[in-house]
């Protein structure tokens, strides 16, 4: 999955971080939505809430992503 995250990163033109690299690889290995506060406690010891609203905003600004309301 590390390998499809950055490629779809590079397609899109984003910089490659590690968060990102990492927060894309997770959502990619996942069939079923994740909630923001999800992933905030799976990523909390290696990042801030703030940075990965920031990356998920860019996965969805660039087509990566799309947001659901529930």
């Amino acid at each position: 999955m590390r390998d499809d995250a950055i490629q779809k990163l590079v397609n899109a033109g984003l910089k490659k971080t590690e968060i990102r690299i990492q927060l894309l690889s997770h959502l990619l290995s996942h069939d079923i939505a994740i909630s923001q506060p999800e992933l905030e406690k799976e990523f909390k010891s290696i990042s801030d809430r703030v940075t990965i609203y920031r990356a998920l905003s860019s996965f969805e600004e660039n087509g990566i992503v799309h947001k659901v309301i529930d």
